[in-house]
């Protein structure tokens, strides 16, 4: 092993200049990665709680009694999905209307009478906070008597749908073109080193040495290749995580397990992409 990270060594620093470049854009590629991956997790934690928030509004008539309403609250309440009702009363709605408008509240002191409805405010399980779902709730609603109106913001909902997939989908099509990029550089080096000791290996080969013997100093040159820059990715990205925590305290992420994914996914790399150079060299020489 001694001798295999002595010839390790010899060849990173025969070929060095190439083996920087690799360290940097390995390095570089491991950095974004990580900040997409900070992005998406807390994009989709942000996603997350913008639909914890969503709820169906079923507006009344108007003239319902008290009991009235009671019925219809406790007809909703046995609907599947369904985990909690509010009664918002014209003048709540009223008010709370009033401080959503802020400056222009005077507006409606023009109004002689109060042109909001009364409603219901229902809360749906997390699981039935689909389109489908919602919209299965609410036509439900609606058909009970004493209901004008149901809500359950349909257009956000299909946009937040999108949000989620799009976030999803560039994360895995951007992470897999850096992982084949990187892969790719390392081969590309280790390939180079392999090239340049072509005649050292046609000895080692004569007197006997194994593939398996020979491949461990290329394997280990790009595993070390990878190993700098994983170290160096790894800090910048358990630093600038530390310092986005203490400034604002809605980032989401485990400094520790990102950090940690990060500096493996940079080992993985040195070995894949060293291995397929050796492979590919030994099975063209034999």
């Amino acid at each position: 092993m001694i001798i295999a990270m002595r010839e390790a060594i010899r060849g990173m620093i025969h070929n060095k200049m190439m083996v920087f470049v690799t360290m940097s854009v390995v390095a570089f590629s491991l950095i974004i990665m990580g900040a997409f991956s900070i992005a998406t997790v807390n994009g989709l934690r942000f996603v997350s709680i913008a639909e914890s928030k969503i709820k169906i509004e079923a507006f009344l008539e108007d003239g319902l009694s008290r009991e009235d309403v009671s019925s219809l609250t406790n007809k909703i309440s046995k609907i599947e999905g369904v985990s909690n009702i509010r009664y918002i009363s014209k003048d709540e709605a009223y008010q709370s209307f009033k401080r959503t408008l802020g400056k222009d509240k005077d507006m409606l002191e023009a109004l002689k009478v109060n042109p909001l409805p009364a409603s219901l405010e229902i809360d749906i399980d997390p699981a039935y906070k689909t389109i489908n779902q919602l919209q299965k709730i609410s036509s439900k609603i609606a058909l009970f008597s004493g209901v004008e109106d149901v809500s359950f913001g349909k257009k956000w909902i299909e946009k937040v749908d999108k949000i989620i997939k799009v976030l999803l989908l560039a994360d895995f099509i951007f992470g897999i073109i850096l992982l084949i990029s990187s892969v790719l550089l390392v081969t590309m080096t280790v390939r180079l080193n392999v090239e340049a000791r072509r005649d050292h290996i046609d000895i080692m080969r004569l007197v006997g040495a194994t593939d398996s013997f020979i491949k461990v100093p290329f394997i280990i040159e790009g595993l070390l290749t990878s190993l700098i820059s994983s170290i160096v990715s790894a800090g910048v990205i358990y630093g600038a995580l530390y310092l986005l925590s203490v400034k604002f305290k809605d980032i989401s992420g485990d400094i520790n397990t990102i950090t940690v994914a990060i500096f493996v996914l940079g080992l993985l790399i040195g070995i894949i992409g060293s291995k397929i150079a050796v492979d590919k060299y030994l099975k063209e020489s034999v």
